[in-house]
């Protein structure tokens, strides 16, 4: 117990932690600050256009702006948990551990099911051959959705297939990654669980040295 995060000490490694975290809530605050700036520059030369070729490149702009949003407010809420883990660690207070175990464990148990539910969604769609119509995917939805240039139905079910393939690897790649995460979540805890103990003892023995 006293060992983990590549063999460093549970405190060290809490921090470390933390700072690994910090720099990715810290890219997050930058690139959806930088989304969201770019987005009003459009509306004041009256000239927002669709999203940027990317993945989501089908999303309307309106829903670009409101996503760019909501990563600002999740990662700016995880950027200011990851300094108090750091402060908290650092000073071994338990205060800044507590409240970023509260967040992480709210944030890592979300993404977790949404990416069982993405699983469970790109599974489907690659068994059952009607799965895209029951979700009022027809054929020319999935067409724009993927930017098929193709003209025959072979080639046409081909990247289909193939873009259900994607999402499939994309949501094992997000669950091992959370397995990670939730791996640095329990040593966090496990800091806690020490510092906690650490403290009772302290607190029983300056009774007991009271009571002398």
């Amino acid at each position: 117990m006293a060992r983990c995060c590549c063999c460093f000490g549970l405190r060290t490694g809490s921090i470390l932690i933390g700072m690994l975290l910090l720099l990715l809530d810290l890219a997050g605050v930058v690139w959806a600050g930088l989304s969201l700036a770019v987005d009003y520059d459009k509306l004041d030369l009256q000239t927002w256009p669709e999203v940027l070729q990317t993945q989501l490149a089908r999303l309307d702009s309106q829903a670009q702006h409101i996503a760019n949003w909501v990563v600002l407010g999740l990662a700016g809420a995880g950027l200011l948990t990851d300094l108090a883990l750091i402060f908290g660690a650092a000073s071994r207070r338990r205060c800044g551990q507590l409240l970023w175990l509260i967040w992480r464990a709210l944030v890592f148990t979300l993404a977790t099911l949404a990416l069982l539910v993405l699983l469970g969604l790109s599974i489907w769609l690659l068994v059952d051959a009607s799965a895209a119509e029951k979700l009022g995917l027809d054929d020319q939805t999935l067409v724009d959705a993927i930017q098929d240039a193709f003209r025959s139905e072979e080639e046409r079910q081909t990247r289909r297939r193939n873009s259900y393939i994607a999402l499939l690897v994309a949501s094992v790649v997000g669950l091992v990654i959370m397995s990670v995460l939730w791996g640095w979540y329990g040593a966090v805890d496990r800091n806690q669980r020490r510092l906690r103990h650490a403290t009772v003892i302290v607190k029983t023995q300056h009774m007991h040295t009271s009571r002398l």
